[in-house]
Order: C-alpha cells, then structure tokens, then sequence
C-alpha cells in the first residue's frame, strides 16, 4: 500500500513538472539566480548526460537524477548514459585521461543541441560566478543556499533571488559546515514547495580520478575556468557534510558534472523540426582593419580547415574552435585538420621535417573554400602582422586584447572603427596574461556583432604530434625568412611576437584575410 502511495505521488509530481515544462521553456527552471552584480541567470532541469553510440546530448529527467557507478563504463562505444565529464570536453565526452585534457582548453557543453530542452543558450559557469552565486550574492530572503537530502539524494540546494521563506522551512543556511540531514525532503514537497519556487538541487554525484568515488556524498561541479598557473588544472565547485567550497581545484582529466545555465533574460528557442537540429551558419559581419597606411582587410569567419578524405576546405563556423589533438595526418581517415605546414595549399596533409619539400609560398587563399562566399583569400605578410598588432592608428586606440573567449585562450583583435563603450575590454594592447573572460553570449551577441575578430590559441604541429600544453597559438604569414624558416605570429601567456622565426614543416594556424571591394 505505501509503495502505492508513493508511485502514485511520484507520478502526479512529474506529471505536474511536465505541465510547467510546457507552460515555460522546455528543460530551464524557473528561479532566477544573479552571478554578478548586473547579471541573472536560470539553471538546466538537471544535471547534463550523454549517450555516446546515439551522439545524444540530454538533462536529467530531475534534478536529483546521478547516473553513479556505470560512468566507469565511459568509452565511445558505450550504449549507457554517463554524466561525469573531463574539463571542457562538450565536443568529446568521452575523452578522459591526464595525456588527452592536461592541455586541454575548455568547449563548453552549452555549444551542444540537448534533446530534451527548447533553450539553445546554455552555458558555464566562470569560478567568479559560482562564487558569486554562493557567497556574494544579495537576496531578498537573505538566503543563498542550504545541505539537504531530497529523498534518497544528498545534495546542495540553491534559493533563487526572489525565493519566499514562508514557503518552507530550511536550517543552516549559508552554513559551509551544515550537515545533508540539517533538511530532509520528499519528493512531494521538493516539488511542489521547492522546485515550483524556482530552487535547484545539486545532487553529489561524485567524481571519477581513475575510478569513480564519493557518490552521494560529495558533489564536484566544473566552472569554465583554467586554474591560474597549472596547465593541468580547472577550478570546480565542492560540498559535502561539513564543507562547501565555490573556487577549487581538479585536474582536467576528472570526471565532475556539469550543470548549465541561461541568461534569464535571453532564452532562445530552437526551431522546431522532427530532425536532429543543424546549426545554420553565422551571419558573418565583415569589419576593417588596417594592415599598412594605404590597405585595409577584412578577416575570414575561422581558423582554416582542411578534411582530407574528401578535399574539402572549410573555415571553423566559430572563431573560437580549433581541431586540437583530434588532428590527424591521415588522408584516408574523415577528420578535419588545422595545423598546417608553411605554404601548402597545394599540399596541406604534409608534415615531412625536410625543409626542401617546403621551397615555395602556395597560399591557402588560392584554394576552394566550401564557406569562403568566393572571396580572393589570402595570409598576411609579417609586415602586415606587425603592423596591425603594433603600429596602426584605431579610432579607440586599442588594437588588440588578449582574452578567454568561451574559455578558450587566445587573442582579440578590434576593428580600426571600435567602439570601447560597446565593451569594457582590460589589459587592451597588453601582451601579458589572457586578462579577460567572456563568456559564449556574450562574445555572440555583443562582440562578434561589432567585427571582434578572435584567434584561438589552438597550439602547433610537429610531425604528427600535437603540443598545445603552454596555452599559446602560432600563425603563419607569408614571409620566408630563409631556405629553411619562415615568420609567423606568437600568443602565448606572457608574449604576442609578431617576427617569430620558426621551421616550415611545422604545422601552424591559418587565419585568411581579403581587400573588401571598397578599398581596391
């Protein structure tokens, strides 16, 4: 009979959550919660999940929803549903492992179509706002978060801006050393009290090193943020009995979860389709910038692309992605490659150390590019790199600043037209430090729009190997030094070098320019 009892509430609970769901926006809660002093954001229905033999990205059905145990079956092959993730793997879940994400820079799981939710604006939480959502915050209640059991789940729940008092009674609030059973919760209530006055639950689902531990007692949660200093490292929230801890630190290879949010005033749907959707392509906004006193160009959407099964060339539909250590050398494999040898257009698969089979400048520019709207491409000159990034005149005096954009590394650069009050930008024309971190929407909806051009620090190439572990991008121009050499650009943490001089069989970054009409 109480089993009964139980079934039947659970099943009007859900059923209720349901109606909501349909009533708002699909999988997005409905508190709002500040992560800074101008900024509200909603929270996911639950924690995020992947199913890697479908390609299926997805919420938790609740929000005390843990998958546990079966995350150690983690592989791409793997039928099940794990929701522990490496450090910025949304574009390669199942990767673990200190070789693969101890160089890592992060792809934010919200970049990804979720199935169950109409939201396409989800995102990280920087450890600036995680701490600023538990410690910071003001609220009208005075109350930003407290332990709790909710059922048979152990967890921290999170009280949006606006939350009612009178609507349940909560002990230890605030309180980093409260224990899980100061609150204990069932189901109905969660529901109808809690949840349906826009709380959020964080179970502790735990963490995986090599093997999973601590589930359902501990609960780590990724922020978007590279620990200062360690290559290694990312910051991530931790509670427990007795503890809970906004800003620290794992290495990248754990397992942790991932709960996303949305700007609370910026939700965006999808378009409805029976069909798994397709990202349509970016309007491109084509923006000036000086490279001599008498010439202007206009930058190419994203790094260039190359995929040598089928020959195509393609730029990266956002400027922040870049192919990684997922590069391969392979002609007969379907990737897509982006680091490439110094002028092999004609040959861009080569990665030969023999600097005679590098004699002559084919430009990437002259080949067919899938994206390229037909427009006479090609790469800069080192003048032209050193101009742009040292003496040209802007209306803002600001040429360039480096920045995490998406939590990816890497250098902004601002149109010769740009307007600093659009965007407060620190450290601009400063080569140390990557001072800035801007978040996906922001980057997509204020500076992109405005002609910010991004180049990711997307590492280099030697022979088939990868090295991305310092944080830096290499990008070639034009400009042979000698028989052997030639000039390309540095970003790395504490140097922007415009007349680097490094070995053509390299395998560097393209970024591709054009001479808009106007200025032939």
């Amino acid at each position: 009979m109480k089993r009964l009892i139980f079934t039947t509430l659970l099943i009007l609970s859900v059923a209720s959550f349901l109606m909501a769901q349909e009533e708002g926006h699909q999988g997005v809660l409905n508190g709002k919660f500040s992560i800074s002093a101008e900024k509200q954001v909603c929270f996911s229905q639950g924690n995020l999940q992947y199913q890697a033999t479908t390609d299926t990205w997805r919420f938790g059905e609740h929000q005390w929803s843990m998958i546990g145990a079966d995350n150690n079956n983690i592989s791409p092959d793997y039928s099940g549903w794990i929701d522990l993730f490496a450090w910025g793997t949304g574009a390669y879940p199942t990767q673990r492992g200190m070789d693969y994400c101890g160089s890592l820079k992060i792809t934010d799981w919200g970049v990804n179509d979720i199935s169950n939710t109409d939201n396409t604006n989800w995102f990280t939480l920087s450890k600036e706002e995680w701490t600023y959502l538990l410690k910071g915050r003001n609220t009208t209640s005075g109350m930003r978060f407290a332990k709790a059991k909710v059922g048979e789940t152990q967890g921290l729940i999170l009280l949006p801006d606006d939350w009612d008092p009178s609507v349940a009674e909560l002990q230890g609030v605030n309180g980093d050393a409260a224990n899980y059973m100061t609150n204990t919760i069932d189901f109905q209530s969660w529901k109808k009290n809690f949840e349906a006055n826009g709380a959020v639950f964080l179970p502790a689902a735990g963490r995986v090193n090599t093997k999973i531990n601590a589930v359902g007692t501990d609960g780590y949660y990724w922020s978007c943020t590279q620990m200062k200093g360690d290559a290694y490292s990312a910051c991530n929230v931790w509670f427990a009995n007795s503890m809970c801890y906004p800003d620290v630190d794992n290495p990248k290879a754990s397992g942790l979860s991932v709960r996303l949010v949305c700007p609370a005033d910026d939700i965006k749907y999808k378009e409805k389709s029976d069909a798994k959707a397709t990202a349509e392509p970016k309007p491109v906004v084509y923006k000036k910038f000086s490279v001599s006193e008498d010439k202007q160009v206009c930058f190419s959407k994203g790094n260039l692309q190359y995929q040598p099964s089928t020959g195509i060339w393609r730029f990266a539909n956002d400027q922040w992605r870049y192919i990684g250590k997922s590069t391969t050398r392979k002609p007969a494999e379907c990737v897509w490659i982006d680091l490439f040898g110094w002028g092999t257009g004609a040959n861009p698969t080569l990665q030969s150390q023999n600097a005679a089979e590098y004699p002559v400048f084919f430009d990437w520019g002259r080949v067919d590019i899938s994206n390229g709207e037909n427009k006479e491409w090609f790469t800069l000159t080192n003048d032209e790199w050193n101009y742009l990034l040292n003496n040209r005149s802007t209306a803002s005096g600001i040429r360039y600043a480096k920045a995490m954009v998406n939590c990816v590394s890497g250098m902004i650069l601002l149109p010769d037209d740009w307007d600093p009050s659009v965007f407060e930008l620190a450290s601009a024309n400063n080569p140390e430090g990557y001072n800035n971190n801007i978040p996906i929407y922001e980057w997509e909806t204020i500076l992109e729009p405005n002609g910010a051009i991004f180049l990711p620090a997307a590492g280099y190439r030697k022979v088939a190997t990868v090295m991305t572990g310092q944080s830096a991008g290499y990008y070639w121009s034009s400009t042979k030094s000698d028989d052997a050499n030639a000039y390309s650009l540095l970003i790395a943490p504490g140097n922007v070098l415009t007349s680097q001089i490094n070995g053509r069989n390299l395998g560097y970054s393209v970024r591709l320019v054009f001479v808009p009409e106007e200025e032939k």
